[in-house]
């Protein structure tokens, strides 16, 4: 059996003039290829963390116990929602270019 692979997510398909002789190899290798791709759920971090192992970049999972979306940028998961404020601080307060909404300042005297 011949395998295409889609152009932008890289995910295998039959050659359309290929005989699939083992349907189950095909199912399960495209399982495997759409399985990182999806948004996972887990129950906690704990979960997540024993589940996957050597996460990649840009795989997204959701944790039940804080209702919390996250995104692994290479180096760790990064909290995407609810978005987390950014606390500011200083003698200024922040512009449009320093400041996004939600963002929490305290000025300091």
């Amino acid at each position: 059996m011949a395998i295409q692979y889609t152009p932008l997510q890289n995910l295998p398909y039959p050659d359309a003039d290929s005989t699939i002789k083992d349907i189950n190899d095909y199912i399960r290798n495209l399982a495997l290829a759409l399985e990182g791709k999806l948004v996972m759920v887990f129950p906690n971090d704990a979960a997540r963390t024993t589940a996957v192992a050597s996460p990649t970049e840009g795989m997204l999972s959701w944790l039940q116990d804080t209702n919390m979306l996250y995104v692994h940028d290479g180096t760790g998961w990064k909290q995407m929602y609810p978005s987390a404020p950014a606390i500011l601080s200083g003698t200024v307060a922040p512009t449009g270019s320093t400041g996004a909404v939600g963002d929490i300042y305290i000025q300091h005297p």
